[in-house]
């Protein structure tokens, strides 16, 4: 998921796309009476009965909602950015949780134009 304001965003990986795996995941991560955005996958259908304002766009008619301009873009754009950087063997499934956080730590440097490295140790010397 992506907060536009501010800028974070957390990731969590499934195995299973439905909505007993993903709405728990969103009640834990996201604050009642947020906006969601989201494609029109029935796992999302709930998110109208709870606390959240859900917009949608259907893929197969425009990428962008004309009536409420919501769109996805933002977020299949970091699903390819980090799809591009992992390897293209079997074991990155394995792995999948290391490549996450690597993919995070580099954003949250770049946001707040720090080194990773420098961050890093200072983060450590922190614990």
């Amino acid at each position: 998921g992506i907060y536009r304001e501010p800028k974070q965003r957390f990731l969590v990986p499934v195995e299973i796309r439905d909505s007993q795996t993903l709405i728990p995941i969103i009640v834990a991560n996201v604050l009642p009476g947020t906006t969601i955005i989201t494609d029109c996958w029935r796992s999302y259908e709930i998110l109208n009965l709870l606390d959240f304002t859900h917009l949608t766009v259907n893929h197969s008619l425009n990428f962008v909602n004309p009536e409420t301009g919501a769109h996805t873009n933002n977020i299949e754009s970091k699903r390819w950015q980090i799809k591009r950087g992992l390897p293209e063997t079997h074991s990155r499934h394995h792995r999948l949780f290391l490549y996450l956080g690597e993919y995070l730590w580099f954003k949250i440097c770049a946001t707040e134009n720090k080194d990773p490295f420098i961050f890093f140790l200072r983060r450590v010397s922190q614990l």
